[in-house]
């Protein structure tokens, strides 16, 4: 299909070309068949035969999904001479059978960047000798592969004239630098012998690696940037600057992407200023680490005209990214953000703020505004002694507001008992700026971590801002009504007093034994301080201090850490064990770990999961899979070593996740046997290992009838990645795994509150599996430029949204938690609500005493009940990327409420205390 005129365009002009699809059916495999080209047209008509649109596989803009079914794609591309037009064509393979709409295809004109100049540019601006020089810029670019060019830059043969250079250009904004690019920088140039004044830009991905963060060059030998950043002082200096600010302020939404630039991106350069002779006529510049992003040569006699190119420069780079790479986008509905209608008061205007109310699991972000029904000073909660609860509310301020305080008081029951202020934890929603995955040219400003709160904040007009409270129970909680208050107090402004009523439930929950596990959590990717810093009590630099600030978070959540070592440097192959002491850069030595476990808690539960995926690969090879680098016998003496050591410190159940992240290994070269050899092995010899247990995470579709057939536990990538849906992968595991020969299963990529909770409780799960702090690049601070990987389609994916992470760090050592996070808690404890009442039930099963009839006959109709309100047939797609949610949530409290009556009643029956809780009726 063609479209029905050729689309005039301008030589040198950047352009950008996209398209909206949906494949509604297809007989190809992934469905992914459609074709979008454009070709070029000379003056007369004629086709120049230069596609615009090139494979899925080398193009930069992807597929990105923008609602249910429809899928956008896009590409830039700048018109060569001697195009005037393009035809734009829409098609299909030859063999392709289906069904298929396309709409909105787009060619959309964009500005010029400075980055991609037009035919024939000269590297410099330098003219002959004999004439007064200008100041010059080159763009240095590294998305070139090794086997393109040998180095990256440019170069120019000895006795070749500069103006007879050929300028390399980065098509992509200059932060965004492949990391293969470090150490091969390099480029040369003719320059008349003489002093110039050089200005080098050098960009870093900061956080991934310090290398980046080292900037070290040479010019003609010499080194002329040495700056090398010891590791410590760069996180005191980088990693922890934003973990407590407010991100958001006025100047960043009326400025909007050069905000950004300001605040992010500018940051990530650095400019090295120095002076270099030149004789011989030639200059040769080599960066041994860091990014080269852009240098300025001057002769040094121009000192004016050297600083006002640099100036200039700047303001190049700021426009350039504000235009094309900075676009403000509303917040994702998806996330349940939501503007009410509410007019302020002149009662309002006189206090000049608002305060409401909005359910915590409900978006609340920086232009977010009340409905009248939410204005209200009014907070209640429900708990359960031990228990940590979430508790909200939202200030508008109309004007700014300073120096404010969130001050709770001691919570009083009827009966005189006291619970203190101290059990409340003021936080409060971090609103940054997060890019999008595509287009990548576009970010949200989002509120996503929970910093405390400190003595004071200031709050900007027209910025609402969600202050949070964590309620954390003391473990003899009487039962019964607390009241107290919590008063909102700015310096400038009348504070407001905000009444907290607290209910406290009448029994404690009884947890089920899960392991819910959180992959790399305080361990291989807490901050990797080398093993030989010095450990100091309350030293903010110390890393066992954030390992056990991070363990002591985990165990509050209900989750348990990985516990993982890099198995390669512990195992001593020539001795048969594991150096459990031997020190390790990434997570200290396993024997320190361990303790930093037991001391949390977790220790008392005698299970464990054991990350060994850091071997996968020599433990494959013993069993046929690859190189020999290991024989079955190390592998024998690696796990009889792991089983002794882990069984003296009294974990009597351990998991050893062998697979990494998913069945990564291929069927093919042996792989597929080699995994099930493995398995059988572990089963065969467990008189030698009688603590030791396999799991698999089947994240393949390959992957998960050999997770369920040989594993002892095997994880469900319902929710990452395997196309079958959660009900037929439930039942399958059932067939085969607990409720028939007794073995457990997991569910594996488990976000936000549903999973963990009321859909592992019916599910019949016993594990539950996801990442706690993975690797993502530019997550904790809102590292803004910084990619995340290639997708499918090569092209760059960023990875900046909630959900992806569940914690940074703080100064202060305390993990900082996110919304996400306090999600993922109160769904260990849903089902820990639902456990609980089946416990009481089976407790009360031998008395025949009418009211525990009653109220036992009541609770069964709560689980039945709360068991057909859960859907296992979801997806992913059916519930949005990053938090499942599939009601409201209201609906959350609303289950969770009738549990906690059933339970109350029951109980109050079964002690025949005289009271009972009646059930709640029809519709509340």
């Amino acid at each position: 299909v063609r479209a029905r005129e050729p689309l005039p365009v301008e030589p040198g002009e950047t352009y950008r070309l996209r398209q909206y699809h949906r494949i509604e059916a297809s007989n190809l495999e992934g469905g992914q068949a459609l074709s979008v080209q454009a070709y070029f047209l000379g003056d007369d008509g004629e086709r120049l035969n230069r596609r615009v649109y090139p494979p899925a596989t080398a193009h930069t803009g992807g597929y990105a999904r923008v609602s249910e079914g429809w899928r956008m794609r896009e590409v830039d591309f700048t018109v060569p001479e001697p195009a005037r037009a393009i035809e734009v064509y829409i098609s299909l393979p030859t063999n392709f059978r289906g069904l298929v709409a396309v709409d909105d295809v787009q060619v959309l004109r964009i500005p010029q960047r400075i980055f991609s100049p037009p035919p024939g540019s000269l590297a410099f601006d330098f003219v002959a000798e004999d004439t007064k020089p200008t100041p010059g810029f080159t763009a240095v670019p590294f998305d070139r592969s090794f086997d393109e060019a040998g180095d990256f830059g440019w170069k120019l043969r000895n006795g070749q004239p500069l103006y007879a250079g050929t300028r390399c250009v980065q098509p992509a904004y200059p932060t965004q630098l492949h990391g293969h690019s470090v150490r091969r920088a390099t480029f040369s140039c003719m320059l008349p012998d003489g002093d110039y004044a050089c200005s080098l830009f050098m960009g870093a991905i900061w956080r991934t690696n310090v290398d980046q963060m080292n900037h070290v060059v040479e010019v003609n030998g010499e080194v002329v940037v040495g700056e090398q950043r010891e590791f410590n002082a760069l996180m005191d200096e980088e990693y922890f600057r934003y973990s407590h600010a407010t991100l958001v302020t006025p100047d960043d939404l009326e400025r909007k992407g050069l905000a950004v630039y300001d605040r992010y991106i500018r940051p990530r350069y650095r400019r090295h200023d120095f002076t270099v002779t030149v004789t011989g006529g030639r200059m040769d510049v080599q960066a041994l680490s860091g990014f080269m992003s852009g240098m300025i040569i001057t002769p040094a006699v121009e000192a004016e005209a050297h600083a006002a190119a640099v100036a200039e420069l700047d303001a190049q780079l700021a426009e350039e990214f504000a235009s094309n790479w900075a676009e403000l986008l509303p917040v994702d509905p998806s996330r349940g953000a939501y503007r009410g209608d509410y007019q302020p008061t002149a009662e309002d205007q006189e206090r000049g703020y608002v305060v409401y109310r909005r359910h915590w699991m409900q978006a609340v972000e920086h232009d977010s505004r009340p409905d009248p029904e939410d204005v209200s000073t009014e907070l209640a909660v429900f708990a359960t002694p031990g228990e940590y609860e979430p508790l909200t509310f939202t200030v508008w301020p109309l004007e700014d507001l300073h120096n404010v305080t969130i001050t709770p008081s001691d919570l009083r029951g009827e009966d005189g008992a006291v619970l203190p202020a101290d059990i409340v934890r003021v936080w409060y929603l971090q609103q940054k700026h997060e890019r999008r995955a595509r287009p990548c040219t576009a970010y949200y400003i989002r509120g996503t971590f929970l910093p405390d709160w400190g003595e004071e904040r200031e709050l900007f007009g027209g910025i609402a801002q969600r202050c949070w409270l964590s309620l954390k129970l003391p473990e003899q909680a009487a039962p019964g009504i607390y009241r107290g208050e919590v008063e909102f107090a700015p310096s400038n402004a009348p504070p407001t007093t905000l009444a907290l009523s607290l209910r406290v439930l009448p029994f404690e929950l009884s947890r089920p034994q899960r392991l819910h596990v959180m992959r790399r959590a305080a361990n291989a990717v807490t901050i990797p301080y080398p093993s030989e810093y010095p450990v100091a009590d309350g030293d903010i630099r110390n890393r066992q201090y954030y390992c056990q600030a991070a363990i002591d978070d985990l165990y509050g959540h209900g989750f348990a850490p990985e516990f993982t070592a890099w198995w390669r440097s512990m195992f001593s192959r020539e001795r048969g064990v594991v150096e459990w002491d031997k020190p390790n850069s990434l997570s200290g030595p396993p024997r320190q770990f361990l303790q930093l476990i037991e001391d949390s808690g977790f220790g008392r539960q005698g299970m464990l999961l054991v990350d060994g995926a850091p071997i996968s690969d020599r433990v494959l090879a013993s069993f046929g899979a690859g190189s020999d680098a290991w024989s079955t016998e190390d592998t024998r003496n690696w796990l009889r070593d792991l089983s002794a050591t882990l069984a003296a410190e009294g974990f009597d159940k351990v998991y050893m996740h062998i697979t990494a992240e998913e069945s990564h290994t291929l069927p093919t070269d042996g792989g597929t046997d080699a995994w099930i050899r493995y398995h059988r092995f572990i089963t065969e010899n467990r008189d030698e290992w009688p603590n030791l247990f396999t799991c698999h995470s089947c994240n393949t579709a390959w992957g998960q009838p050999i997770a369920l057939r040989e594993a002892d536990m095997a994880f469900l990538g319902m929710f990452h990645g395997v196309g079958n849906n959660g009900e037929e992968q439930v039942e399958m595991a059932r067939s085969t795994g607990k409720r028939s020969t007794g073995k457990p299963f997991g569910l594996y990529g488990c976000r936000g509150r549903l999973v963990p909770g009321y859909y592992l409780w019916k599910a019949g799960a016993s594990a539950t599996f996801h990442e706690f702090y993975g690797p993502y690049w530019g997550i904790p601070n809102s590292d803004w430029d910084n990619p995340q990987g290639m997708d499918s389609h090569a092209c760059q994916v960023m990875n900046e949204a909630p959900g992806w992470c569940n914690v940074t760090y703080s100064p202060t050592g305390r993990m900082i938690g996110s919304w996400f996070w306090e999600e993922m808690r109160e769904g260990v404890d849903d089902d820990s609500y639902m456990h609980t009442l089946e416990a009481l039930i089976e407790e009360s099963a031998d008395s025949q005493a009418p009211a525990v009839v009653e109220a036992r006959a009541y609770a069964r109709e709560v689980l039945a009940s709360t068991a057909d309100y859960i859907d296992l047939d979801i997806s992913p797609a059916a519930l949005g990327p990053l938090t499942y949610r599939p009601f409201a949530p209201e609906d959350f409290d609303g289950l969770r409420w009738r549990v906690a009556l059933a339970a109350a009643r029951l109980l109050a029956a079964a002690d025949n205390r005289g009271f009972a809780v009646r059930p709640a009726a029809a519709g509340e």
